[in-house]
Formats: C-alpha cells, sequence, structure tokens
C-alpha cells in the first residue's frame, strides 16, 4: 500500500483502542530509536468521517501504531505539521477495532488487564471463547480466566497493573463476589505482593467446606433442598470437573462450596426439613406446652458468629406456624441419654423432661438438634397453662427489648443527621474542651488494641461511650492518645515517594535513626544510578532522557 506523510495534528489515537497504558520510559527509548534510524513500520491510520468523529472531519484516527504515534510526538515536541509515514485504510469501526485487537494481543508484552478487557469486548462483539482461543493461539480456559479479570474491582485492577499483585491471585479473586473482593482489598491495602498463596488461603477462609455441613454428617448426600442441586453435582463444588477454582486442588476431604448464598439456602432448607419431620406433634404458635408434643426452642450463644443467620432461620420456622421458645425462659439443663435410652424414656413417661427441637448456635453456625430439656425449678409441678403464659410473656418481653432498640437505633440515626450540614459552615475558632473529648475519644477507639487495653486495664473493644467516659475522665491522657493515633496513622505505607508527613514527624520522633536511614537512602542511590548516568552523560543526554 502507498505510504502518505499526513501532519501530526491531523492524526489522533482511537477511542476504541484497547490498549490504556504506555510507558514513558519505552516510549522516550522508542523516540530516541526513531530519531537515529527513522521510523521503520508506518502507521495505519482510517479517515474520520461525520459518523466517527463529526468534530474531526478531515483527520486520521489511528488503527495500528499508537505507540509509534506517541513516540513521534516526543520528537515532534508541539509542531503540528511535523510529517508521519502513514498507511491509510478505510475501515468501518468493527473492522477497525479488528485491527486494533490483532496488533495489541500479539505483542509479547500486552498487559493481562488490557487482554483481559480485549478478549471481553471480542466477545461482546460475538466472538466466542473458542473462537478467539483458535484466533491467538491460546487455550479456552486462557481466554475465559483473563475475561474474568474484568470482573476485578478497580482497586484490584490498579494493584495488578502495578504488580503489586500476581497475576495467579488476581486471576483468582476476580472470581469472587464483588463485597469478597473488597473484603480482601480491606485486608491486604497495604501489601507491596499479593501472591497466590494469600488469595488461595483467603477462599480457603470464605468457601463452605461441604464436608462439615450438617447433610453430610447425617449421610444424606442426595438432599437438593434450597439450591435445588445436590452437592455431589453442584458446579459450585471445587472437586466437580471444570470447576471455576481448579486452582485449588480440591478432594472430597477438602471440596468446598464456593457460592455462601447458595450454601447458606440449602443448610437453612436442611434445618426446616429436620424440624418439619416432626410437624404433628409440634407445639403451634397459641397452643399450650402439653407433654406428648415437641417444642421448637432457641438457644443462641452471645459468641455466635452469624446472629443474622440464627434470626433468619427463626422467623422461618416461625412463618410456618411453629412456636419458638427461647431455651432460658423455660427449660433448664438438658438430658445426656440417647433417645432410646430406657432412662431417658422413664423420664418422659414421667414428665420430667419435654423433648425439644433445639436451634443451636456454634462457633460455626447454627443447626438443629433434638433434645430433652427439663422445665426450669420455678416451672415444676405448674399447669401447662402457667407454663404457656410465662413462655408468651417472655416472647412479648423480647419484641418489647427488639422495639426499645429499634427506637434507640432511630434516635441515634437522627442524631448523627445533624452533622450532614455543609462543610463550609465549620468554624475556625479553638475547639471547646467538649470537641475535643469527641474528636479523642474517636481516636482512642481507632488506636491499637493493645494500647488501649494497657491504657484502659479492659478488653480491646468496647461501645464508643466507655471511650468518651474514659477520656472525659482522664483529661491528661489526651496527648498520649492523639500521638498513638497519629502514629498508627504514619506506620501505614504511603507510596514509593513517601510522605511529608511522616518524615516531618519522624524527624522529631527518631531523628538519629532518620539520619541514618537517609544517608543508607543516598549511598544505595548513587550506587544504583552512578552508572547509569555516566552512560547517558557519555551519550549527551540527561537522566531524564532529554539531548543535552
Amino acid at each position: 500500500m502507498e505510504v502518505q506523510q499526513i501532519p501530526i495534528g491531523d492524526i489522533k489515537p482511537s477511542p476504541l483502542n484497547p490498549r490504556k497504558t504506555f510507558d514513558e520510559g519505552a516510549l522516550q527509548e522508542l523516540a530516541d530509536n526513531i530519531r537515529q534510524q527513522g521510523l521503520l513500520q508506518p502507521i495505519t491510520v482510517r479517515p474520520i468521517t461525520d459518523d466517527t468523529d463529526p468534530l474531526f472531519i478531515g483527520g486520521y484516527e489511528i488503527v495500528c501504531g499508537e505507540r509509534r504515534y506517541r513516540a513521534l510526538t516526543i520528537i515532534a515536541d508541539g509542531n503540528k505539521n511535523y510529517k508521519v509515514p502513514c498507511i491509510i485504510r478505510t475501515l468501518n469501526d468493527a473492522e477497525a477495532f479488528d485491527a486494533m485487537i490483532t496488533e495489541n494481543l500479539q505483542r509479547e508484552d500486552v498487559d493481562p488487564v488490557e487482554e483481559a478487557f480485549a478478549f471481553g469486548q471480542l466477545i461482546s462483539r460475538g466472538s466466542s471463547t473458542e473462537d478467539i482461543a483458535l484466533r491467538f493461539g491460546k487455550s479456552t480456559r486462557f481466554v475465559n480466566e483473563r475475561i474474568k479479570l474484568n470482573n476485578l474491582i478497580p482497586e484490584l485492577l490498579l494493584k495488578l497493573k502495578d504488580e503489586h499483585m500476581a497475576i495467579s491471585a488476581a486471576m483468582l479473586i476476580a472470581k469472587l463476589s464483588e463485597e469478597l473482593q473488597r473484603k480482601f482489598f480491606d485486608r491486604y491495602t497495604n501489601w507491596e505482593n499479593i501472591t497466590k498463596d494469600l488469595a488461595v488461603r483467603y477462599c480457603n477462609e470464605v468457601f463452605q467446606y461441604i464436608g462439615h455441613s450438617a447433610w453430610s454428617h447425617d449421610e444424606r448426600d442426595d438432599f437438593d433442598g434450597g439450591c435445588g442441586v445436590r452437592c455431589a453435582d453442584c458446579p459450585f463444588n471445587t472437586i466437580n470437573t471444570g470447576c471455576l477454582f481448579y486452582e485449588m486442588k480440591a478432594d472430597e476431604s477438602t471440596a468446598r462450596c464456593t457460592n455462601r448464598d447458595k450454601f447458606l439456602e440449602k443448610k437453612l432448607a436442611y434445618m426446616m426439613s429436620k424440624i418439619e419431620a416432626h410437624a404433628d406433634k409440634l407445639v403451634k404458635i397459641g397452643e399450650p406446652l402439653e407433654f406428648g408434643k415437641i417444642a421448637v426452642v432457641s438457644d443462641i450463644a452471645s459468641y455466635c458468629n452469624d446472629k443474622a443467620e440464627a434470626e433468619k432461620f427463626i422467623n422461618q420456622v416461625k412463618a410456618r406456624g411453629y412456636e419458638v421458645f427461647k431455651r432460658d425462659d423455660v427449660f433448664d439443663r438438658y438430658s445426656h441419654y440417647d433417645a432410646d435410652d430406657e432412662r431417658l424414656q422413664a423420664k418422659l413417661a414421667n414428665h420430667e423432661v419435654y423433648h425439644c427441637l433445639n436451634i443451636q448456635s456454634y462457633y460455626s453456625g447454627v443447626d438443629v438438634e433434638e433434645r430433652y430439656y427439663e422445665f426450669k425449678k420455678d416451672m415444676e409441678g405448674v399447669d401447662n397453662a402457667t407454663i404457656q403464659e410465662s413462655a408468651t410473656a417472655a416472647s412479648l418481653a423480647e419484641k418489647y427489648k427488639k422495639a426499645a432498640d429499634k427506637c434507640k437505633e432511630d434516635h441515634a440515626i437522627e442524631i448523627s443527621k445533624l452533622f450532614s450540614f455543609d462543610t463550609k459552615g465549620i468554624r475556625n475558632d479553638e475547639l471547646s474542651e467538649e470537641e475535643t473529648d469527641a474528636m479523642v475519644a474517636y481516636m482512642l477507639r481507632d488506636t491499637d488494641w493493645q494500647f488501649r487495653s494497657e491504657l484502659m486495664s479492659v478488653g480491646a473493644s468496647l461501645a464508643m461511650d466507655a471511650y468518651y467516659e474514659y477520656v472525659t475522665k482522664h483529661p491528661d491522657d489526651r496527648n498520649k492518645i492523639m500521638r498513638e493515633w497519629l502514629r498508627s496513622q504514619l506506620n501505614r505505607f504511603t507510596s514509593i515517594y513517601g510522605c511529608k508527613a511522616q518524615v516531618s514527624v519522624a524527624s522529631q520522633w527518631q531523628g538519629k535513626k532518620l539520619e541514618k536511614l537517609n544517608e543508607a537512602y543516598i549511598a544505595n542511590f548513587e550506587k544504583k544510578t552512578a552508572k547509569i548516568a555516566k552512560q547517558l552523560d557519555e551519550m549527551g543526554y540527561t537522566t531524564d532522557g532529554k539531548k543535552k
């Protein structure tokens, strides 16, 4: 094709180009090379039409060669009439994008994020993963994994682009929900190198062990309630062929469910099946506690990791019409005898114990177990109507507490809204004692747990009121608390360029150590850059790559 000389001012990059990042140092190196040897390969452009860009008609849009174009802009140094060798092709958007994709994805240094974007664009334009794999000499798994990177939240995409996150780690985390990705990012915000091992360990934490499930313990491998699929057949089971999380290499003993929502659906459905297996004997809402029936009771410990899960299941049971009694309101200890033990059967016959289905909490969650409870001492010898009345009163008292807590919560929310005013109205006079106490209290809450524990001689986590009360009673500790809070902020890695605030305070707190660090930095800098600076000087260039 004929090569034409086009003024650089008549050329512009294409918004369709999937390549978004260009190394400035490499561009300068390319510009230097073009100065010495000329442009060995012309840029491919297409005429801009009214449909392409009505504000740039008569100009040209780059199809292939944006990196060369950027290097030439360095050489042109603002001269819009600088001539660029170009091959002009008449292409529509689809043809132009296809040419850009082909050029970019055939580079050896293609960025994985840009590769993911390009593959995703091809999929959106009708290509299949098999077509893409065949076209670029990749496996279908490789293409699918790259496309998954488009699911990464922006913060993790940036870590990947800045090479603070291994591609193998990114490929794994990209398969998680946005919520789980954000928790992962929050945990490793300040890490310089996020490895695959860290990603695998995190997934191991958030995924659910199938072997630990209640249906697995009960040898109900055929259970398909809730999510509608048996675990053995489920695509979210890490043991299944073709599973997204193949990196975790699961076997039957380590198989996990990668979909927390569906696992919870199945878990709640299985617990409900254990409840409704006794439906004909269960105490319904409003019915008395008669011996021979079965009561559903809740026994949710304060250390339960997921009270929301327990509350959700209790509400589901009530929605089915079954009464749920709080165990502590009616019952005391339970019998340890097995269900078929003669001693337990005798206790049942003598009305010494009551048959219950216990919604029981553990560190790992909630389950339903059959228990045989004794009535509380003050319930012994009391008729069923009185027992029911006591249980009803306890239930109403619980509703009262929830209503009162909701009113308190609503009140607190309205108070917090009082501070949602325009920040232009913030005064600039000295803080009052009340303002200072409040600010220092919030600082104290956000300091290191060990500092709080040692200072207050109590546990690390308290209600906000406790921190405020401490600050108001110990005004002499204000400066110590503020400095500890400041230390915790300055202890965070900011960037490779450092932080003036860190340097300023370090000069006061650790002056001699800072001097030694500065001396070591200068020595290390000179050692690693002197040779390069000398080579540039001999070539007639400054260290920022400009001709002297």
